[in-house]
């Protein structure tokens, strides 16, 4: 596990969209599949594209966390809501 001392968090580029979709993807894929059947991830998961941050990105506040240059994790934080 990552020293979260050694974690940045910071404001999403449309440039990390692949990056997001792969963290997802992975988040899908592991912390869901006991809840999930492997069917349903997978559809789940071929859903997201790397464009479709694109809206949240410019709507609302959305970071990255990033661990040695890596995006490790996201978030959305919708104020209006």
């Amino acid at each position: 596990m990552a020293n979260v001392a050694s974690v940045a968090i910071r404001r999403a580029r449309s440039t990390d969209c692949h990056d997001i979709l792969e963290a997802h993807t992975q988040a899908i894929r592991v912390l869901c599949q006991a809840e999930y059947s492997q069917t349903q991830l997978v559809g789940w998961a071929e859903r997201l594209t790397p464009e479709g941050y694109l809206p949240a990105m410019s709507r609302n506040i959305f970071l990255v966390a990033e661990h040695n240059g890596r995006v490790v994790g996201f978030g959305e934080l919708a104020l209006d809501r």
